[in-house]
């Protein structure tokens, strides 16, 4: 019976692992898309914004916003601000990822640590059972 709560054990702490890892996996493959969208973001905005100034210098731009659609309520701003929403929200999911790791990191740690020490008991009691058994003949 000990034996097999060693195997039972070790077999679903196998499995956690596995997901541990495929987490882990998906936590840096995200990261990785999230940190060049946010560079490719970030230079086309800085190239834009920066278009934009040298088209004014050159009195390529008209000097009013244009008016809003005839469905809009409230203030229309435009489209400025767009870029910096876009980043954030991206910013804010790299965060995100980044919580999961984490969190992914602590709860393997914790697992293996109580595996570890379930393991210790059991072989333990094994140990104890055996001792028994070799007194008793």
């Amino acid at each position: 019976e000990n034996a097999k709560a060693q195997a039972d054990e070790t077999e679903a702490r196998r499995e956690e692992n596995q997901a541990y890892q495929e987490v882990i996996a998906n936590c840096m493959s995200a990261k990785a898309i999230l940190e060049r969208a946010i560079s490719a973001l970030s230079q086309y905005y800085k190239a834009a914004a920066k278009k934009a100034a040298e088209d004014e210098e050159l009195g390529f731009v008209q000097r009013q916003d244009p008016a809003p659609p005839a469905t809009w309520e409230g203030e229309y701003t435009g489209q400025s601000s767009t870029g910096k929403k876009v980043i954030g929200m991206l910013e804010d999911l790299l965060a995100e990822t980044g919580k999961e790791a984490d969190t992914a990191h602590g709860d393997e740690s914790t697992a293996q640590g109580e595996y570890e020490d379930s393991m210790v008991e059991l072989k333990d009691a094994e140990k104890q059972t055996k001792e028994d058994l070799a007194k008793n003949k």
